[in-house]
């Protein structure tokens, strides 16, 4: 697949780090767009490897998430096939060749295979979410464990939701299914235990960054939700991505059969892309509540697993649709659907018509899947080769295009200060963050410098700032990136 250059790093993954690691917070304003205080935690170790080892080294320790998330997956499946009743009688080898098949099933889907080594930061995410799952699983039968494990469990997920707020979406899951699988006397136990264990490591990992952000923009996660907060900063709506949602009452009902058996662009994901597991997995859930409730009745562990992964499904279909932030569904599907095949086909019809038919499932998904390319360079590239002309010391550097945000790194020059001056900034025309943007800009009293792309219109908004960029000083900026991008460095003036 090759190193990553996907546009979210080059957009605003790569400059978190750096902000964190420099502290650009006191300097720097929005250079990056809405993503700019996005918690940078994260982002940071990634940035580290890019600075101090080579390209190759960093891809390498990248895709050790991957083999974690295996591993956790494993054992998840290992919980899961070893303890449901009807498989008992399969014996060991039963068992075992269900495991194997589950997780390679799990595990060569398109939410994950196409993030390997990415700075997407899902597979993190999906390892400590399938860790609280697998926490939780594993104790479900077992009174004495079931509250000990759920606040760890808590703390999992809750860390995942800290670190990435699109992992937010499984504590609702989380927590339903713990009601779903013990009921609502039993689960109570529980279930305060995952939300304070939830609480505890969302406040002591996104706490501070929180309230870093409110103190300075007046929204803990400025500018998102900001119809709620209403900052003095931005207008008061609610910016997302809305281009992946389904439009049609069908779609909503069956999303996941248009993306199964034909390629589609744009459709829960930028490049093209197709993968059955999705379908199965909602056919298999039907499949349980139509003619597996003797499983769902007595299983503590298969109604979690459902609850779980439906309710995950379901927020993740309103809130996002967007495919990289379903890896634990993803997952979780894929075993729900090997789980089905292993439990709902009689042993009458034949001992080898469920592993047949599970077998079938893994071949057939691995023959229509299609993975998306998110942006990746050639093994052979040794590092990100990003040459900037020199600017002045203590220059202000105007942002007017994106993505930009990955170059900023890269300068050489000292006590620098970087602002955003694109969608973002445009949007905010009577609010703080325009009116700060346009008092750096007027009380800056050194060279200020433009990063543009040839055949931008950013002459409006620079008017607006009250600048012009001279086009007969522009100089090109080479990054092996976008070697076919046509970036460019322009001094510009103060009108």
């Amino acid at each position: 697949m090759g190193h990553d250059a996907n546009w979210d790093l080059l957009n605003y993954h790569l400059y978190a780090g750096f902000a964190l690691a420099d502290w650009r917070y006191d300097s720097d304003l929005m250079p990056t767009g809405v993503q700019a205080m996005f918690s940078p935690i994260i982002d940071l170790p990634f940035y580290l490897m890019v600075k101090n080892f080579s390209l190759r080294t960093t891809t390498i320790i990248q895709s050790f998430y991957y083999g974690i998330l295996m591993y956790v997956t494993f054992r998840f499946n290992v919980v899961l096939f070893s303890t449901v009743s009807l498989l008992r009688k399969e014996g060991s080898a039963g068992r075992i060749f269900y495991t194997v098949m589950a997780t390679f099933l799990c595990l060569s889907g398109v939410a994950s295979i196409s993030q390997i080594s990415s700075s997407f930061n899902e597979m993190q995410l999906a390892v400590l979410t399938m860790l609280g799952a697998l926490l939780i699983l594993a104790a479900l039968e077992s009174d004495g464990r079931v509250a000990r494990s759920s606040l760890f469990a808590g703390i999992a997920i809750g860390s995942a939701a800290a670190l990435k707020l699109t992992a937010l979406i499984y504590a609702p899951a989380g927590l339903i299914a713990l009601f779903f699988a013990l009921g609502i006397r039993r689960g109570l136990v529980p279930a305060a235990a995952f939300c304070a264990g939830w609480a505890i490591a969302f406040a002591l990992i996104f706490g501070w960054w929180g309230y870093l952000t409110f103190a300075r923009f007046e929204n803990p996660i400025f500018p998102f939700f900001n119809e709620t907060f209403r900052s003095s900063w931005y207008p008061p709506i609610n910016e997302g991505d809305p281009r992946f949602f389904p439009t049609t009452l069908v779609m909503w009902i069956a999303y996941p059969f248009f993306w199964a058996f034909s390629t589609v662009t744009g459709m829960v994901a930028e490049p093209p892309l197709r993968d059955p597991r999705f379908a199965f997995f909602l056919t298999a859930t039907m499949g349980f509540l139509l003619f597996g409730r003797k499983y769902l009745s007595h299983s503590p562990r298969v109604r979690f697993l459902l609850a779980f992964a439906v309710l995950g499904y379901v927020v993740w279909l309103m809130r996002f649709s967007i495919i990289r932030y379903a890896i634990p569904i993803e997952i979780i599907g894929s075993s729900i659907t090997v789980l089905g095949f292993a439990t709902l086909i009689p042993i009458r019809v034949g001992r080898i018509a469920a592993p047949t038919a599970v077998i079938l499932v893994c071949v057939t998904s691995q023959m229509l899947t299609s993975y998306p390319q998110w942006g990746r360079l050639p093994y052979s590239y040794k590092d990100y080769g990003i040459e900037i002309p020199p600017v002045d010391n203590g220059a202000l550097i105007v942002v007017a295009t994106q993505p930009a945000s990955y170059l900023l790194p890269y300068f050489e020059a000292r006590e620098l200060r970087f602002v955003g001056a694109i969608y973002v900034t445009g949007r905010s025309i009577g609010y703080r963050l325009y009116a700060r943007t346009l008092e750096i800009i007027s009380n800056h009293h050194g060279r200020i410098y433009t990063i543009e792309r040839a055949g931008g219109n950013e002459a409006g908004m620079f008017s607006g700032l009250g600048m012009q960029s001279l086009p007969e000083t522009c100089k090109p900026i080479r990054s092996n990136l976008e070697p076919s991008a046509d970036l460019k460095l322009c001094e510009a003036r103060k009108l």
